[in-house]
């Protein structure tokens, strides 16, 4: 395996890995999350979203976001616009499926009705959103 591929996904590990999960009272849960570009057999622009850091094609990992889910609300994010969401998908610590939905309520419905830790991911038609929660 390349090096510099083997360190960009152990950075982008560690960045979700840490920091990526807290409850907040009530039914309102708050984790961040990072984004990562939907990849598809027509890129047009193949150049990095990130400059080379240095010529072992080191990049930096992806910002982590705060988030929130609220039954009422919805779901949002803290200090910029929130996204339209096109599919939201449970995985659980096995990284097996859980749930996908197209609809955002029946997401919060079946993700609020788990106890667990959970991997979410939110996708945007170019970014996928990823991020842990514990219930």
């Amino acid at each position: 395996m390349n090096s510099s591929f083997r360190k960009m996904l152990i950075a982008v590990c560690v960045t979700l890995t840490f920091g990526c999960f807290s409850f907040a009272g009530g039914r309102t849960l708050t984790f961040q999350v990072a984004g990562k570009p939907v990849l598809t057999g027509t890129q047009t622009n193949p150049q990095p979203e990130y400059p080379e850091k240095d010529e072992y094609g080191e990049r930096k990992p992806t910002r982590p976001l705060a988030c929130t889910i609220d039954p009422d609300s919805g779901i949002s994010f803290i200090g910029q616009e929130t996204p339209d969401f096109i599919l939201y998908e449970i995985y659980d610590s096995g990284n097996m499926c859980v749930g996908a939905y197209g609809d955002e309520a029946a997401f919060i419905d079946a993700l609020f009705s788990l106890t667990g830790e959970y991997r979410i991911c939110l996708s945007t038609v170019y970014v996928t959103y990823s991020g842990y929660v514990v219930l």
